[in-house]
């Protein structure tokens, strides 16, 4: 899982993008949910809402690759003594 972001996500940069769509309104069950994410997407752009949004989903990917990161770093005995102090402490909360 070296880059979840594929070639698709960067094709249809819409679909990534966090809208709430639901057709589960009155006559909304024929309506193209792809063409109405892509409407808004392109609406959104340059509003402070979708720079806001940007910048959160940039801190959360950074956040991810420094996590992926420390775990690479990570030794089979480091993982060992995260193992038994886990044990140990739900023991002593049992």
């Amino acid at each position: 899982m070296a880059n979840s972001e594929t070639s698709a996500d960067t094709a249809r940069p819409w679909q990534s993008y966090n809208t709430v769509y639901t057709n589960a309104k009155a006559g909304m069950e024929g309506v193209d949910r792809e063409r109405v994410q892509r409407i808004v997407y392109e609406m959104s752009k340059g509003s402070q809402y979708f720079k806001n949004e940007e910048r959160k989903e940039a801190f959360i990917r950074e956040k991810i690759e420094n996590m992926r990161a420390r775990c690479a770093k990570l030794k089979p005995a480091d993982l060992d003594h995260f193992q038994t102090v886990r044990f140990s402490v739900s023991n002593s909360i049992v």
